[in-house]
């Protein structure tokens, strides 16, 4: 299996110089807790589910969406219990013209879940866009058009009815049941996208090249906030998160911020806080601004708590280090998911 590579990085610049309107962090804000206990999971199928997307509306209904050798095992469910494959009774088929993979998955509550992937057509070979939708009894594929989003790099929830979706070349939006398509420029890749409140920023890379560029929705058009190196830059290039003070971007080498004043970010204000030499991180989840995780290649995932960041050990007694390629991840405070894809595995964290 190809491992998952992405390239990513975040946002925006403006100096507001005599005018500091930023928000002061919010005090009252608990502090994310680490004292997890930490078990795995089994997910068992004839060859690994990778699942790399993983999503839930309460700890006892949790999706996890990837890539398998069989279609069947790309869409797998969490009852409280235990894993089981879930492509039963949706429109995947196993086999033949438009047989479908699922890469993504998100959703606002137990009725209302979103699954994205591809759609496999053979003679001649080609990949279509596939966007299913489940509304608590029954999975059911969202009609296409032209404006739907041809595959899926990030994702980036607004609201119940604003999704914002980064794919190759463009970026798309699902308003109050439309779709509109936002075209970048076809010869760059969209590695992710986020934003706060109302504005959203995009990071993207040109194929081929070696420059790393921030975006942000500014009316109808998106436009460069801030660029750097590709490989030896002053942020990350894997991974994007935005808060209302401030910027993290994730990369091989470690994680990045700069602050934020009136939306913007402060182009000279890039700050590497976490150096890695031993994989890097790809992805985050965000509880509250002061419970903020961080996975990846690293051996370890990284966890904010207002304070510092910290190294999670997730591994028990019997349970070596391994290769792992940390990706999806999803928790509610009380209880964490995180997807290895590398070894098909769940690593499941519940507070002690």
């Amino acid at each position: 299996m190809n491992k998952i590579k992405f390239l990513l990085i975040f946002i925006l610049i403006l100096i507001v110089q005599n005018c500091d309107t930023t928000d002061p962090p919010n005090n009252d804000i608990e502090p994310g807790r680490r004292d997890y206990t930490w078990s795995v999971d089994s997910v068992s199928s004839s060859g690994y589910p990778y699942i790399k997307s993983i999503w839930g509306s309460s700890t006892t209904d949790v999706w996890g969406a990837g890539f398998s050798e069989d279609v069947r095992d790309c869409l797998w469910h969490y009852d409280g219990v235990g894993w089981s494959r879930a492509t039963e009774g949706t429109p995947i088929t196993t086999s033949g013209e438009g047989s479908l993979i699922v890469g993504g998955v998100w959703g606002t509550a137990q009725n209302d879940v979103w699954a994205f992937g591809g759609r496999r057509f053979s003679n001649p070979e080609r990949i279509g866009s596939f966007v299913m939708h489940f509304d608590g009894e029954n999975w059911t594929e969202v009609n296409s058009d032209n404006n739907m989003p041809n595959g899926l790099f990030d994702l980036y929830e607004r609201n119940k009815d604003d999704l914002w979706i980064a794919t190759l070349g463009e970026v798309v939006n699902y308003k109050n049941g439309l779709w509109r398509k936002y075209k970048i420029d076809t010869k760059k890749i969209i590695l992710s996208i986020s934003g706060y409140e109302n504005e959203v920023f995009i990071s993207s890379y040109p194929i081929g090249g070696s420059s790393l560029s921030i975006m942000k929705l500014e009316g109808e058009e998106f436009y460069i906030k801030d660029s750097t190196d590709l490989f030896q830059g002053k942020f990350g290039s894997s991974g994007l998160l935005i808060t209302s003070t401030k910027i993290y971007t994730f990369s091989n080498t470690g994680i990045y911020s700069a602050e934020i004043q009136k939306g913007d970010i402060l182009r000279n204000n890039w700050n590497q806080e976490i150096v890695s030499n031993s994989g890097g991180f790809l992805n985050s989840f965000l509880l509250s601004e002061k419970d903020i995780w961080a996975v990846g290649s690293h051996p370890f995932p990284y966890h904010y708590d207002g304070s510092d960041w910290q190294e999670i050990s997730i591994y028990g007694a019997n349970n070596g280090i391994f290769s792992n390629q940390f990706w999806g991840i999803w928790g509610n405070g009380e209880e964490i998911f995180i997807c290895d894809i590398e070894n098909g595995k769940i690593y499941h964290g519940k507070l002690k």
